[in-house]
């Protein structure tokens, strides 16, 4: 009790006090049992009545909790909704599953985990010396590629080693957008710029006019074989208010019908143009993108004949794409806009059904828009970006860069592949430039990790520079390693103002007749810019000039594709005659060239010793032996082309550049 008061008790009809808690004293006693009265005292009860109360009585508010809805401090219990901690709780290391961990273990298994992962993602390398800057690769089955040249008529170029040689075929009459090869036949067709078809059927020698299409296919995503070795070309073009068209041929290419139309009712930017005609592996159908407003999807279970919408993108987070990825469970792409330049997949049971809504968001990359895909595994494909800006952005005003990048892991991983730059005075004056693929195989997943991807080029007379890539686990095709060359203090560099050429020789002069090209090796330890090239002209030839130009190197170590047709020197006079030239030589082996034309000048030489990597005896020479120093061809009497033939030889003309 409390001293010094006597407590008021209201005692029931069977003398029992209410269960309370009195009095309010550390270790209190429950008094439950009258014993007499006046009441002056209470005695405590029994222990079981007490034990009995406290499991009942555990609040002294009415309202209270009872034993069942608290927690306690020891005993497996189960707590429902949100509890918020002041403090972080503090938690053992875990020794089962579902058990809450400390961070710095979960720090450490992460990182032990994902470790693994990461060393096997996979990467992409850009083969730049084996560049070439003067064709663009439009097909590709495994090693069998099918490029196009870039100047003068379009010589169609065929290689069946992924482009350590090439053997030139026929010409087109215009510039190919996109070129594709039915399996079963070999027949070749090609669309070019301005949508005309043409067809071969003797692997590109000669060509025969089919039909000219409104609108060229946008890319080689526009252009598919299907199983029966049918033809599906889409029509892709800005004008509003027109109609665009898949064209289906089924007699091998030699004539086409429209098998889907657009409204024609839609306007500029998004008139109903076919971004893309892709083959789903896994679903086994063909699905087209049609452009418009509210762009719609199609599909074809009989190899084109007829078309299915099965949905619309109706927000920029829906698939809205110019090509999609293709993965086992997913359907990957980057939308046609810049809506945060991200990267996006649904599953392929939503996406089929258009239950767009379904999207995810696996990366934010950029503020660009997402064009051009192709598969170099099953799960590993490529993704291009383009330089341009998609309605009004702020956030997105264009950049010198054009990305590729790569998405594997069923579409979930997203990593860096390659960018290419192509400087502007103004950022943001740039008219949608973006690296494109060549046109490949409908059924063809895995490319064995390479391909080539043409890059935009404006700042040279070609439109495009194409190059090989290797990407994923397997090791990379031969390259040209950079020459590092040993001196006394370091490595040997480029040093600015001064000319550089051929490795060790003896210089001599020679006179081997007009139209006679000679390249010399020259290997480049280190990237610089070279803004002059010359040779010495020591006994002249009225109204004659001489050529020179640089190439790049084949996989074979000879004069390949050529870099730079600087033009002419007058060699009517005697004297070193030097062109300004702005050309980047980055680390490897090229080829220094000098032709004669319109007469016969005696020209400096490096004389009869050999220079690798031209001679197979690379010591001969040494003791006053001759061995070959250079590759010729001969009748050379105009601009300067790709290399093609020629042989080895000794004497080659003496040809530098000049650092800057």
């Amino acid at each position: 009790m409390i001293a010094g008061t006597i407590p008021t008790v209201l005692i029931s009809a069977s003398s029992e006090v209410p269960d309370i808690l009195f009095p309010d004293v550390a270790d209190p006693v429950v008094y439950t049992t009258v014993m007499g009265g006046p009441v002056i005292a209470l005695t405590p009860s029994t222990d079981a009545l007490v034990d009995d109360l406290r499991t009942r009585v555990v609040a002294l508010e009415p309202g209270g909790s009872t034993d069942a809805t608290v927690v306690h401090k020891t005993g497996a219990e189960t707590i429902a909704g949100v509890k918020t901690f002041s403090a972080s709780p503090l938690v053992p290391t875990p020794t089962t599953a579902l058990q809450a961990a400390p961070k710095a273990y979960v720090d450490t298994t992460a990182t032990e985990a994902v470790a693994p992962v990461l060393a096997q993602l996979p990467s992409m390398t850009v083969y730049e010396t084996q560049a070439m800057h003067s064709r663009k690769v439009l097909y590709q089955r495994n090693s069998t590629l099918y490029a196009a040249a870039q100047t003068g008529t379009a010589t169609i170029y065929r290689s069946d080693d992924f482009g350590a040689t090439w053997t030139a075929k026929g010409a087109l009459a215009a510039d190919p957008r996109t070129l594709m090869r039915v399996e079963e036949t070999g027949t070749l067709i090609a669309v070019t710029v301005a949508g005309a078809v043409y067809r071969s059927t003797d692997d590109g020698v000669n060509w025969s006019l089919i039909t000219t299409l409104n609108f060229a296919p946008l890319s080689g995503g526009g252009i598919s074989e299907t199983p029966s070795g049918y033809i599906l070309i889409g029509e892709y073009g800005n004008v509003g208010n027109t109609v665009y068209r898949m064209m289906r041929s089924t007699n091998d290419g030699q004539s086409f019908t429209t098998v889907l139309s657009s409204a024609g009712t839609d306007p500029q930017g998004d008139p109903g143009h076919l971004h893309s005609v892709t083959w789903d592996p896994y679903e086994e159908c063909f699905v087209v993108f049609m452009d418009r407003p509210n762009p719609d999807i199609y599909r074809s279970d009989d190899e084109g004949a007829t078309w299915t919408k099965f949905g619309s993108a109706t927000n920029p987070s829906h698939p809205n794409f110019v090509s999609p990825m293709y993965f086992p469970d997913y359907i990957g792409w980057g939308p046609d806009n810049q809506i945060g330049g991200v990267i996006s997949r649904i599953p392929r049971a939503d996406f089929y059904s258009g239950n767009f809504g379904a999207y995810e968001v696996v990366a934010t990359v950029n503020h660009k828009a997402g064009y051009y895909t192709m598969p170099l595994r099953e799960d590993l494909w490529m993704l291009s970006c383009a330089t341009e800006v998609i309605g009004v952005d702020p956030l997105a005003p264009g950049s010198y860069g054009q990305e590729v990048y790569l998405v594997s892991g069923n579409g979930r991983v997203v990593t860096g592949g390659t960018e290419s730059i192509v400087p502007q005075t103004v950022v943001g004056d740039l008219p949608g430039l973006k690296p494109f693929f060549p046109a490949y195989h409908y059924a063809t997943l895995d490319h064995s990790g390479r391909a080539w991807i043409n890059f935009p080029s404006v700042t040279t007379s070609y439109g495009y520079t194409a190059m090989p890539i290797t990407a994923g686990w397997s090791p990379p095709v031969r390259r040209t390693e950079p020459m590092v060359l040993p001196m006394a203090n370091g490595y040997r560099k480029i040093v600015t103002g001064r000319y550089y050429g051929p490795g060790p020789h003896t210089p001599s002069t020679g006179a081997n007749g007009a139209g006679l090209l000679m390249a010399i090796p020259f290997w480049v330890p280190e990237a610089f810019l070279a803004d002059r090239i010359a040779c010495e002209v020591t006994t002249a030839a009225a109204s004659s000039t001489v050529r020179l130009g640089i190439y790049n190197t084949s996989m074979l170590d000879q004069p390949n594709i050529l870099v730079v047709d600087a033009g002419t020197v007058d060699s009517s006079t005697t004297g070193v005659k030097e062109l300004t030239i702005s050309q980047v030589l980055r680390p490897g082996l090229y080829w220094l060239a000098a032709v004669p034309q319109g007469g016969s000048p005696t020209l400096r030489t490096i004389g009869n010793g050999s220079l690798p990597p031209v001679s197979p005896d690379t010591f001969a020479g040494t003791a006053g032996g001759t061995g070959a120093n250079c590759w010729y061809r001969t009748g050379i009497t105009g601009a300067l082309t790709d290399w093609a033939g020629g042989s080895a030889s000794t004497g080659g003309y003496k040809v530098m550049v000049r650092s800057t």
